[in-house]
């Protein structure tokens, strides 16, 4: 199916191939999508700690 690329670099994105080219920038967009996503749930789950132990503390008067 894939027989000779132009390019000697192997990878998705310099393929001659438009569905290979196609599939690799969607596992990019994929790839830096679950980044920014664990990120943000990271930052999240502080948060919830935080509020845990300031609001916690406040109702054990």
């Amino acid at each position: 199916m894939f027989e000779n690329d132009t390019y000697s670099y192997k990878g998705w994105m310099t393929s001659d191939y438009f569905l290979k080219r196609a599939f690799g920038a969607l596992l990019y967009q994929m790839a830096a999508a679950l980044v920014v996503y664990g990120i943000i749930l990271f930052l999240i789950l502080v948060f919830i700690v935080f509020a845990v132990f300031v609001f916690g503390m406040a109702g054990m008067t």
